[in-house]
């Protein structure tokens, strides 16, 4: 990893921290898959948390989890600019 990447990706760690509606749980880094993409501008850090298996419900059947969030964590992308390593979006992706 590039000094630059690792400084943006302490930015975005440190704005998923800060996500007050977001459960200390589910800001564990270990619940997550990080992947960056850049331009010439920023960085784009993802957090995708790691995946939950279906679970039985006691009636029978099972439930699946599907969009943003599950057990584990929310899926975040970061943006962080190049010059001063400042968060400047933060998106849910569903």
């Amino acid at each position: 990893m590039k000094g630059g990447q690792l400084k943006a990706f302490a930015a975005a760690y440190g704005a998923l921290q800060a996500i007050p509606d977001l459960a200390a749980s589910k800001k564990r880094l270990e619940n997550y898959t990080v992947s960056f993409v850049e331009n010439k501008d920023n960085y784009y850090i993802t957090f995708d948390p790691r995946f939950q298996p279906p679970r039985k419900l006691p009636g029978g059947g099972f439930v699946i989890s599907v969009g943003a969030e599950n057990d584990f964590g929310r899926n975040v992308r970061f943006t962080v600019t190049k010059t001063d390593f400042k968060v400047i979006k933060t998106v849910t992706l569903i």
